[in-house]
């Protein structure tokens, strides 16, 4: 195994991409992409194989560190992938054919560790829409899956174990600055970082905005006096002024049947974090404003026409309840806009109603915008975009 594993390296030193069209460089990244799951399942297996061992040396999460020149948390990540595969043959086939990258195979074992890894292991159609998806889009697929599935029992334990390894540590470092790392479970995570960014979001339009912020201080720098500005306020006025529109608020997604009781099953999320328990819901609620959002034209205030061009706080709240995050990677709404799928400005003159609106990250729509595509939806939960399908597709 060894001599092919370096016959392999020293052929791939000699290719490189030079001369290839945009569907060849396509072409070659798809190749990559399978080769680099091949690795990850051998990687898995070689950690596997240092367990095995029982000589009382190195862990294979050591081993990863050392001679694999990982990261302690990477390392610690290979080393539970290789466990958890051993209970996940057709996970492992998959992953060794290619079919699934080692993101898609963490999020698996995500699922597995809530439910049971016989379950995911055993759920083709789960493991044929992950392969067939970003791995950041699966995730938030197999999410879904997960909390139709998971026990009550299990959300509240989960929440439960989160919120008993909460920490925050403070200490000065050899120049004399002070040091702050924190660890909270995910729901008291979102709430700090809604306070977070919307104190940020307030000292960048006051250092001038996209024209002169960067000029002001870094966004490193903003974002450490937003938390001192945070922490001089007293605890009301960071309440009453933490979230001034609804990109920065925390907002939790929550179907009916769940408040009633009635269906303790049923969607209960932070968007971009994943489901949490009804506790949390019920401690959110005491001190939150809480909206009804609902999908229907008729006497609903989400259909604002061409006489704005910005989505209203309700379309807000509706496309986080609707998209979840970007469309084509997913990332949380806090980096999201609302983008006109058919453009608001003439000659398209597209209208600011709900069903012409997406939500996309920055990155993606300055993508969207520099290039001339066009945003379309494919399916549920699945979008494109033309002309060239190369760039973005979720």
């Amino acid at each position: 195994m060894l001599d092919r594993v370096k016959a392999a390296h020293e052929e791939l030193r000699g290719v490189t991409p030079a001369g290839l069209s945009r569907p060849q460089l396509a072409d070659a990244a798809r190749a990559l992409a399978r080769l680099r799951s091949r690795v990850a399942a051998l990687e898995a297996d070689v950690a596997s194989a240092v367990d095995r061992l029982g000589d009382k040396g190195a862990d294979s999460a050591e081993t990863m560190r050392g001679a694999g020149r990982r990261s302690r948390r990477a390392a610690r990540k290979v080393a539970r992938r290789a466990q958890a595969l051993e209970s996940m043959p057709n996970t492992k086939r998959r992953l060794s054919e290619g079919d699934l990258t080692d993101e898609h195979v963490d999020s698996l074992i995500d699922a597995a560790e809530q439910t049971s890894f016989a379950d995911v292991d055993g759920a083709d159609r789960l493991l044929d829409d992950a392969s067939a998806r970003p791995a950041d889009m699966a995730a938030r697929d197999i999410r879904d899956w997960t909390r139709r599935r998971c026990t009550v029992r299990g959300h509240e334990e989960r929440q439960r174990r989160r919120r008993q390894a909460r920490s925050l540590s403070l200490f000065d470092d050899d120049d004399g600055m002070t040091v702050i790392v924190g660890r909270f479970d995910p729901v008291t995570g979102s709430e700090i970082k809604a306070m977070l960014n919307a104190e940020t979001d307030r000292l960048w339009h006051l250092d001038g905005g996209r024209d002169r912020a960067t000029e002001v201080r870094t966004p490193e720098q903003r974002r450490a006096d937003a938390l001192h500005q945070l922490l001089r306020q007293p605890t009301d006025t960071v309440r009453s002024s933490a979230a001034p529109h609804p990109r920065t608020q925390l907002i939790v997604i929550a179907e009916a049947g769940v408040i009633s009781g009635q269906d303790p099953h049923g969607r209960c999320e932070i968007p971009g974090i994943g489901p949490i328990p009804r506790s949390e819901l019920d401690r959110l609620t005491c001190e939150a404003a809480i909206f009804g959002v609902i999908f229907d034209r008729d006497g609903s205030p989400l259909w604002l026409g061409r006489e704005n061009r910005l989505a209203s706080p309700d379309q807000w709240r509706a496309l986080i309840a609707r998209d979840r995050g970007c469309v084509l990677c997913a990332a949380a709404p806090i980096y999201c806009q609302a983008h006109h799928i058919i453009a608001w400005q003439p000659p398209t003159r597209g209208p600011t109603n709900i069903n012409n609106l997406a939500l996309v990250c920055t990155h993606h729509h300055h993508q969207l915008h520099d290039t001339g595509q066009t945003l379309t939806r494919a399916g549920p939960n699945r979008w494109t975009t033309e002309p060239d399908e190369h760039d973005l597709v979720a």
